[in-house]
């Protein structure tokens, strides 16, 4: 395949823009990360067992508002 100048251009920056995205991408997952352990935390020291913490988490994750999910 034969890329015109432009396009190459254009290719070479959308990359540039993905791995300066990367770190910050990179933070965002370990505070959400935080958030999850938090949360199961709780629902263990509220007295659920790790099991069903761990279902919870998974299945509502840092969103849960109390409404079964579908």
């Amino acid at each position: 395949m034969r890329l015109i100048d432009g396009q190459k251009q254009e290719i070479g920056s959308t990359i540039d823009q993905l791995r300066n995205a990367v770190p910050m991408q990179l933070e965002i997952y370990k505070e959400v990360a935080k958030l999850h352990k938090g949360y199961f935390d709780s629902l263990v020291e509220e007295g659920f067992t790790e099991e069903q913490a761990l279902h919870i988490v998974t299945v509502q994750g840092i969103n849960a508002n109390g409404q079964p999910t579908e």
